[in-house]
């Protein structure tokens, strides 16, 4: 069971707008052309736009609390409170952490922040980490939280600073107890999950969904897992009619949609509750329409062969495969797991490469971004033809 923490761009605005913005006045130092060519934007990456550096440059502030400075494909964690003011060096090196922060009030917390990150990065990287038992993996959390509290105490940092910092090392303990046996299995599988480990605190503070991504995954988990946990369509509206966080309520349409599509045995009060609360037409429409075709591919029917192109927009007819064997791997272009995908795909490949059979895969709605998964295909060596659709030959 595979969960995408994505929101639709065009909601973004209306999502976020209750969140602070404050004034911050910051400086960004470049190592690199590329970098300085790229687009640079503060907030929170998959839940808004957020602030462009352009943006900043005319006025505009950045969202308070914990936040990301995003270019290229990288990302990294910040804090910013009224008045910081410091230089960002931005580089191309990020993944290795040749990246910090120079300057007055706020450029100390953020160097702190990348130590905390690299930190815990490493940690979870560790095979020993891995095979600890949840309580000693509870306990190693907390030391690692009183030695980097005690290192934030000691900076002489703002007591918020240090009030926010407190409570990301609760939502960072609670997630690895909740999500202990889930991180330990490589996939987001909620179902894995038993409701009575969750802590007993608020899962419905809007604010804290936007600033603290530990606590967003736990509230969708306990949320999805609360309104899973009636048998009737009228328990199911009521339960979701009580959430207050539109990011909350948003991205559990996400997981309806994604259920429908495997034939959870809730689909169809997963479709209500989708034509009850879904924000956005486009959401609904796209998955009614393969919802209503549900019956019509059972096993064993005939495969519809639909309409494809290469990645240099030539037309291929897959009628011609008609009588082979035929191994096909279908991916969105937005799952946040495709990397891993392709991975599993190729190992797939090497395990059935000598069998008389084609290997083809088909990127649905891949056609808004072919080059981009043109140069994937010329780079990288994953197995197999490749095939692109449009978003509508995808959903329909």
């Amino acid at each position: 069971m595979r969960f995408f923490l994505f929101m639709m761009s065009c909601l973004s605005f209306s999502l976020v707008q209750s969140q602070n913005k404050v004034p911050v006045n910051l400086t960004l130092e470049y190592t690199d052309t590329l970098t300085y060519d790229e687009f640079v934007w503060f907030g929170q990456p998959g839940l808004d736009f957020g602030t462009s550096l352009e943006a900043l440059e005319n006025g505009d502030f950045p969202y308070e609390g914990f936040q990301f400075i995003n270019w290229l494909d990288h990302q990294v964690p910040l804090h910013f409170e009224e008045e910081d003011t410091f230089t960002i060096v931005l580089g191309q090196e990020l993944d290795k952490y040749s990246f910090y922060f120079v300057g007055e009030k706020g450029a100390i917390k953020n160097n702190y922040i990348l130590d905390r990150t690299r930190l815990l990065e490493e940690l979870e990287r560790d095979a020993d980490f891995k095979s600890l038992d949840r309580k000693k993996v509870e306990l190693l959390i907390e030391s690692k939280e009183d030695s980097m509290v005690n290192i934030a105490s000691s900076l002489g940092l703002t007591e918020q600073f240090i009030e926010d910092e407190k409570k990301y090392w609760d939502y960072y303990k609670a997630y690895h107890n909740v999500f202990y046996e889930v991180l330990r299995h490589k996939k987001l599988d909620f179902t894995l999950l038993d409701l009575n480990r969750f802590p007993d605190m608020d899962y419905d503070i809007e604010k804290d969904h936007f600033n603290y991504r530990d606590y967003f995954k736990l509230s969708l988990a306990y949320q999805y897992l609360k309104v899973n946990s009636h048998e009737d369509y009228d328990s199911m509206k009521e339960e979701v009619k009580n959430i207050d966080s539109r990011i909350l309520k948003f991205n559990l349409s996400s997981i309806w949609i994604n259920e429908i599509y495997k034939r959870n045995p809730h689909s169809e009060f997963y479709m209500k509750l989708l034509k009850r609360f879904s924000s956005t037409s486009f959401y609904y429409g796209s998955v009614k329409n393969l919802f209503n075709k549900r019956n019509r591919l059972e096993i064993g029917s005939s495969f519809p062969y639909p309409n494809t192109t290469d990645f240099y927009n030539k037309e291929i007819d897959l009628t011609k495969t008609k009588g082979r064997t035929v191994y096909m791997f279908l991916y969105a272009p937005e799952d946040a797991h495709l990397d891993h995908n392709f991975l599993n795909w190729n190992s797939f490949y090497l395990k059935h490469r000598g069998e008389d059979a084609r290997f083809i895969t088909i990127g649905l709605g891949t056609d808004r971004v072919r080059a981009v998964f043109q140069e994937v295909f010329i780079k990288s060596q994953i197995a197999g033809s490749h095939l692109s659709t449009s978003l509508f030959r995808a959903s329909t």
